[in-house]
């Protein structure tokens, strides 16, 4: 899939930036009468029946709390799939889905709200909000609030306001409303805010001006640690006026979480304000992850003041991801004072990492991470100055990894544009392979390096900008012209030669939409639609989009429909209306979410039934299968290049997902496939057979959004998009809470963790093994 936030640290995207099979063995068999809720919400609902207010009953409130938790904590089987069957097919049904939200189980009630907000369908709003504001039990409660901030629908705000300003329904009998339960309706008050169209500015601005109450209130004064948490992350998505006075309190919190957490929320937002009390976190905090996110504050925030600071953790800094976020943030200052010390770091690092290499040819050492950012931040720092001892250092870390990173080409094209193209592996302006093992990726590699020459200024390249700039024009296009340029590496080809704006450009892209290649044809769709609409451009996308609908993966058809959105003109739209007849879900609900933006009183409604259900590949035995691992243990050993770590699967929070995964494993899918993505303090990514970050098995999976947070070692599937899913997964590197919700966690490290952070972009999973044991 591709996706336009392009590994951006903001997201875990598939694609260049930055899905299940039914085969193989059920090592788990038979049928459960029963079977458990997700662990979140069962945590919720122990703590409703745990709080028993009598004190006759004290004494006996332990054991028979247990008993009572895990019998409210039990779903039917068959009611157990009537749910999971629903979300699968993103099928919202109120005589179905909606009447469990009034079962007599608190349990049933909890686990069907979870549901509705997977599905997603606006429809379930109205009987969320009532559940929420009417249901006694405080899991329910928690669980709608979740619900509702899944489906993101700017109508459910009125309900959730209402349920922190205690105004509940009229009889509904809750006067004070759980903590836990507020926390839960702060966190989707957040992510209906950041969803909210600019149209409602009024009504986001109410919102977020709650939201900081709520958290300085509730998470600060009163101390509640998940208030703290989900508030802080509430008010980084709806991004309030002011937010940085009530964010800074949180920097000083005897808990390490939450001040990172504040540092991050700090950086997400830009704000300035705390620049004093981050100096001293990035200075002397004992938590790795608070140092790390205290530096990466002050580089977004542009401390000056914060440099000596910054250089020293660069270099010094026991922890490699405080170091890396050091380096981020001193590129982001472009100090010039910083250019001796990073290369003299550089220098070290390659020392030790040609003597790894020496000691095994096909190693990937440690310290390649810590290098490709060196070599971002350096460039950054001297862009456009020729400074000889850092191309020294980037020329020789390019020939170490044979021209074959892109920060490295780069780095070298941003330093020294007019030298770039006269250094190896160019010959005459023209790209030639140095050495027969070169791959694809050098092709991309050395592509975004010519594509970063676009950039040059005047001042950076002299008179002569104009001249090097048609010399990487030229290469680019005698890369596209050659047979034997690797499709792998024409999306980014495509994506160097469009960053020129040439004149020809729009013929260049239609020339590639009958390319064999289907990122090749989404990569030139998606640069059509950058440029003007066009009736020329519009003919040629609608021509391509018939053989599109047809791909196994859908990226082509997806930019195309986007790319004719942009035609504005009827012939375009007669082209989407095409995709509405798509068996890919995906596809139809795209093209009705165009059409309907662009004729919203011809189109509204007029397609549900065509795009809303999904026809999924899953059936009943699948579902049996995935269902039949809740309660149980599951354990993955992953082997790599790097060694082993193990993964505890997660089937209570993400059934068909884990199923999904284990069954890929068991067919030896993962087996040699590259961790193709990794981005230091943030994750690595692996799961891609085609190894450019846009691969997959050929179908995609829904999401199963959970409350499951992403702490350090928590596995989560990368996406394009919701419901894009497949075969490519993450590991954190550290907390990411702005991810909590967007993306389906089914694992976590149980084990090697020290393994994960060794590893490198390019080593492989070597196989995954899974076992699966019953639970006592």
């Amino acid at each position: 899939m591709v996706h336009t936030e392009k590994v951006s640290s903001l997201a875990v995207a598939k694609g260049r930036a930055a899905t299940v099979a039914d085969s193989g063995d059920a090592a788990v068999t038979g049928r459960r009468k029963a079977s458990v809720v997700p662990t979140w919400l069962t945590c919720a609902l122990c703590l409703l029946f745990t709080c028993v207010p009598a004190v006759a009953q004290a004494k006996r409130a332990t054991a028979g709390a247990r008993t009572t938790a895990a019998r409210a904590a039990v779903v039917p089987e068959e009611t157990l799939l009537r749910i999971v069957r629903a979300e699968d097919e993103r099928r919202w049904d109120a005589a179905d889905l909606g009447a469990l939200l009034s079962d007599a189980s608190a349990s049933v009630r909890a686990r069907a709200a979870l549901g509705a907000g997977r599905i997603g369908d606006a429809r379930a709003v109205a009987p969320l909000v009532a559940l929420l504001q009417t249901d006694k039990h405080a899991g329910v409660r928690a669980a709608a609030a979740f619900a509702l901030g899944e489906i993101e629908s700017g109508a459910a705000a009125e309900g959730l306001l209402s349920v922190l300003e205690r105004k509940p329904a009229a009889g509904a009998g809750v006067a004070a409303e759980a903590p836990a339960v507020r926390a839960r309706v702060v966190e989707a008050l957040g992510k209906i805010a950041a969803a909210m169209p600019q149209a409602d500015a009024a009504r986001v601005k109410e919102i977020g001006r709650v939201l900081l109450v709520e958290l300085e209130t509730r998470g600060r004064i009163a101390a509640n640690r998940e208030a703290a948490l989900l508030g802080l992350t509430a008010v980084l998505r709806a991004r309030p006026e002011g937010a940085g006075r009530v964010v800074a309190l949180f920097l000083d919190s005897a808990d390490a979480r939450l001040r990172a957490d504040a540092a991050n929320t700090l950086m997400r937002l830009r704000a300035k304000n705390a620049n004093d009390q981050l100096r001293k976190l990035l200075a002397s905090d004992t938590d790795a992850v608070v140092r790390a996110n205290a530096a990466r504050a002050l580089g977004v925030a542009e401390d000056k003041g914060a440099f000596e600071l910054l250089i020293e953790h660069a270099a010094n800094d026991k922890d490699e991801r405080v170091r890396v976020s050091a380096l981020r943030s001193l590129g982001t200052l472009r100090d010039a004072r910083a250019a001796d010390p990073l290369v003299k770091r550089g220098e070290t690092l390659l020392s030790a990492y040609r003597a790894a290499k020496t000691a095994n040819a096909s190693a990937r050492p440690a310290e390649l991470n810590e290098l490709l950012e060196l070599a971002t931040s350096i460039s950054r720092v001297l862009a456009g100055t020729g400074h000889e001892r850092a191309l020294a250092f980037v020329r020789a870390f390019r020939e170490a990894e044979m021209w074959s990173a892109p920060e490295a080409e780069a780095a070298f094209a941003r330093i020294a544009p007019n030298q770039y193209l006269r250094e190896r592996p160019f010959h005459q302006l023209a790209f030639r392979a140095p050495d027969s093992r070169v791959t694809w990726q050098t092709y991309a590699a050395v592509a975004q390096g010519l594509g970063e020459v676009a950039a040059v200024a005047n001042e950076r390249a002299g008179n002569s900008v104009v001249s090097v700039q048609a010399d990487a024009q030229l290469a680019l296009r005698t890369m596209l012209g050659e047979a034997t340029t690797p499709a792998l590496a024409v999306p980014d080809v495509l994506t160097a030669i469009a960053a020129f704006k040439p004149p020809d450009g729009a013929l260049v892209m239609r020339g590639q939409l009958a390319a064999p290649d289907v990122i090749v044809r989404a990569t030139a769709a998606g640069q059509l639609g950058e440029l003007a609409p066009d009736p020329e451009n519009a003919s040629a996308l609608a021509a391509a989009l018939p053989a599109a609908l047809r791909d196994e993966m859908n990226d082509a058809a997806l930019a195309i429909l986007d790319a004719l959105a942009k035609q504005k003109s009827e012939a375009a739209l007669a082209a989407i209306r095409t995709a509405l007849d798509s068996p890919d879900y995906l596809l139809r609900r795209r093209a009705a979410a165009i059409l309907q933006a662009a004729q919203p009183d011809a189109e509204a409604n007029a397609e549900d039934g065509r795009i809303e259900t999904v026809a999924t590949r899953n059936r009943i035995g699948d579902y049996r299968r995935a269902l039949a691992r809740r309660g149980a243990r599951v354990v993955a050993t992953v082997n790599t290049d790097k060694g082993v770590f193990k993964l505890e699967l997660l089937p209570d929070d993400a059934p068909l997902t884990v199923d999904n995964f284990v069954e890929l494993a068991r067919r030896g899918y993962f087996n040699n496939i590259a961790f193709h993505r990794v981005v230091p303090n943030f994750v690595i990514q692996g799961g891609d057979p085609r190894g450019d970050g846009n691969g997959g098995p050929g179908y995609q999976i829904r999401c199963e959004i959970n409350a499951t947070p992403y702490a350090r070692g928590t596995v989560g599937m990368a996406l394009s998009g919701k419901d894009t899913g497949g075969s490519q997964w993450f590991i954190t590197h550290s907390p990411q809470p702005h991810l909590d919700g967007g993306y389906t966690v089914f694992a976590r490290v149980v084990e090697g963790m020290e393994t994960v952070d060794r590893i490198t972009r390019g080593d492989r999973i070597l196989a995954i093994n899974v076992a699966e044991t019953r639970r006592k």
